[in-house]
């Protein structure tokens, strides 16, 4: 009975070991990534992303310390969080949302 129940415990670990391994890499939603790259680029005046902070909440925050910036804080975040929660993303928008980004400059 020891033996039979050995040999079932370590086949279910070597499946499930197994599984794991070969599983497909879950793909990176190209908003998210960009919208991180947005948000370092705060963070390096200072604007840290808190952990359980949304979006708007973030872009409310930084827009009281960069007034200036105020507009293209808004359009940014709008368009991701469109992308990432509302609609299929199109790749025109996930451009245009890359090239606002690569143009902030807080």
């Amino acid at each position: 009975m020891v033996y039979w129940l050995t040999a079932i415990v370590s086949a279910m670990t070597l499946l499930l070991s197994a599984s794991m391994l070969y599983q497909k890499r879950r793909k990176t939603d190209p908003a998210l990534l960009i919208y991180a790259r947005f948000c370092a680029k705060l963070a390096r005046k200072g604007l840290v992303k808190g952990a359980g902070e949304g979006a708007k909440d973030f872009a409310e925050r930084a827009k009281t310390q960069l007034p200036q910036h105020a507009v293209e804080i808004d359009r940014i975040t709008e368009v991701f969080i469109s992308l990432r929660y509302g609609r299929q993303a199109a790749p025109c928008d996930i451009r245009q949302l890359k090239r606002w980004v690569a143009s902030f400059k807080p």
